[in-house]
C-alpha cells in the first residue's frame, strides 16, 4: 500500500539555512520509509524546491500572495485566506473560484486532504506577530480539519505576544498528534502558554544535526576562487540583517551590530592574520554585510553566490575558525567540526548550542563586546585541534533520533 506524507509550511531554498532542515528531512524519512511511499510539500516558492528536492510534488501555500505590490499582496494574502478557510470547510472542492483561491493552493489543500500523514517542516515558523504564522496556521488547521495524522518535526515555537495569534495557535497545536521542539523554551512555551498536553510535547534536537550532505571537492574548488591559497587559514562568518526587537531603535542597533562585528574582523586580521570569508546563508543579509566590509577593508570577502546546501557546508568547512551571526552557519560550522563563535539573535542560538556543549561560546547579538568575540576566536584559533575535537564529542553526545524514533511506527 502507497502512503501519502505531505510536508507543510516550507519556507524555500533562499534561506540556506531552510534548505539544510528540509534535506535533513527527507533524509530521515527516506531511512524510515524506503518505500511505496508518495511525497507532496507545501512551499513558498514550489518552483525552486521542486529543483532542490525533484522527488517532492510542490504546490504553493495557501493563503500566500507573490505580488510585487505591497498593497496588492495585503490584499491578495487576506482574500486568499479567506479563500482558504471556505475551500476547506466545504471539503476542498474541486469546482472552486481560482480568483479566490489559485488553482496550486487549492492542490495544495487537496493534498492534505489525501495525505496519511502531514509533517509541519523543521525550522521556526511560528514565532512572530504577523500574518505568516496566521498563514502557517492555516495548513496545520485544514490537516485536522479533514481528519489528518499531524506530527510536528523539531522546531521552535514562540513567543507569540499577540493574545489573538496565540489564541489562535494555541487552538490549532492542541488538535495536534505530536509537537517535536527543540528547545527547553518552546517546550516551556507550548505547554504553559498554548496549553498542549504535555504526553502530546517531546523535546527533540535540531535537525539540521543530522544532515549528512557534504560536497568537499565543490567547496574547496570555491575557495580557491576567492584567492586563498592552498591550506590557507582564514575566519569564516555569516552576517545578519536583523529586525532587533527588544530595541527602541532598531536601525540605530543593526548599525551598532555592524560596526562591532567590522571592528572584530579588522581585530582578527591585524592580529592573527586571518582574512575573512562572508557566506550567503540568506540573500536578504548581503547589504548587512557589504557595509560591514566597507568598515572593515578589502581583507573581509563576501561569496555573494546562491550555493546549494552541500557546497555551502563544505565552504564553511574549509575555515580555520568561524563567527557566526546565523545559527545555521554555526550548525554548518559545527557539523564540519569547525569550532564556532555565535552572535545569537534569539534562544534557538542558545538552546542548540547548549545541545550540542557549545554554550561558552554564545554572545547576544545585542551586547557582545568585541574584545569577548576576539578572545573566544584566539583561544580557538590557538587550540583548533583541541576545540575541533570538543565539538565532534559535544555533536555524539547529542544524537538526534527523536524524530526517527517518533515516525517508525505511525502507520501502524
Amino acid at each position: 500500500m502507497t502512503r501519502k506524507i505531505m510536508i507543510s509550511n516550507v519556507f524555500g531554498t533562499i534561506n540556506r539555512g531552510d534548505a539544510l532542515l528540509v534535506e535533513s528531512l527527507m533524509e530521515e524519512l527516506k531511512s524510515v520509509f524506503p518505500k511505496d511511499v508518495e511525497y507532496y510539500g507545501v512551499a513558498n516558492r514550489p518552483d525552486l524546491q521542486a529543483a532542490h528536492i525533484p522527488e517532492v510534488n510542490w504546490t504553493q501555500q495557501p493563503g500566500r500572495s507573490d505580488a510585487s505590490s505591497k498593497i496588492l499582496r495585503r490584499v491578495e494574502n487576506a482574500v486568499y485566506s479567506i479563500g482558504t478557510i471556505l475551500s476547506v470547510l466545504l471539503g476542498a472542492p474541486k469546482a472552486f473560484p481560482s480568483i479566490i483561491l489559485p488553482k496550486s493552493q487549492q492542490k495544495s489543500l487537496e493534498n492534505i486532504k489525501q495525505a496519511d500523514l502531514v509533517i509541519s517542516c523543521p525550522g521556526g515558523f511560528l514565532v512572530e506577530d504577523s500574518f505568516s504564522v496566521l498563514v502557517s496556521l492555516l495548513q496545520l488547521w485544514a490537516a485536522k480539519h479533514f481528519g489528518r495524522k499531524l506530527i510536528f518535526a523539531p522546531q521552535t515555537i514562540g513567543p507569540i505576544r499577540n493574545k489573538l495569534v496565540r489564541k489562535l495557535c494555541g487552538y490549532v497545536l492542541r488538535k495536534a498528534d505530536l509537537i517535536i521542539v527543540r528547545e527547553d523554551y518552546s517546550l516551556d512555551f507550548v505547554i504553559n502558554e498554548l496549553g498542549v498536553s504535555p504526553d502530546r510535547v517531546t523535546r527533540g534536537m535540531d535537525m539540521a544535526l543530522s544532515h549528512k550532505q557534504s560536497d568537499p571537492d565543490a567547496g574547496k574548488d570555491v575557495i580557491k576562487s576567492y584567492g586563498f591559497e592552498e591550506g590557507e587559514k582564514f575566519l569564516g562568518g555569516s552576517v545578519i540583517q536583523w529586525i532587533f526587537p527588544k530595541s527602541e531603535d532598531p536601525q540605530k542597533a543593526q548599525r551598532e551590530y555592524e560596526r562591532k562585528l567590522a571592528e572584530v574582523y579588522t581585530r582578527v586580521y591585524e592580529e592573527l592574520g586571518l582574512k575573512t570569508l562572508v557566506f550567503n546563508q540568506v540573500t536578504a543579509d548581503l547589504e548587512a554585510a557589504k557595509r560591514v566590509r566597507d568598515m572593515a577593508g578589502d581583507f573581509v570577502i563576501i561569496d555573494e553566490e546562491d550555493r546549494d546546501v552541500s557546497v555551502m557546508r563544505s565552504m564553511i568547512g574549509q575555515s580555520h575558525v568561524f563567527l557566526g551571526s546565523r545559527l545555521h552557519s554555526c550548525i554548518f560550522s559545527l557539523l564540519e567540526h569547525v569550532p564556532a563563535t555565535a552572535l545569537a539573535y534569539n534562544y534557538k542560538t542558545d538552546g542548540i548550542m547548549n545541545d550540542v556543549g557549545q554554550s561558552h561560546r554564545v554572545w547576544k547579538i545585542e551586547s557582545f563586546k568585541p574584545d569577548e568575540v576576539v578572545e573566544s576566536i584566539k583561544y580557538d584559533h590557538e587550540n583548533r585541534e583541541k576545540r575541533a575535537k570538543e565539538v565532534k564529542e559535544g555533536l555524539e553526545k547529542a544524537g538526534n533520533s527523536v524524530f526517527r524514533q517518533c515516525i517508525e511506527h505511525v502507520f501502524e
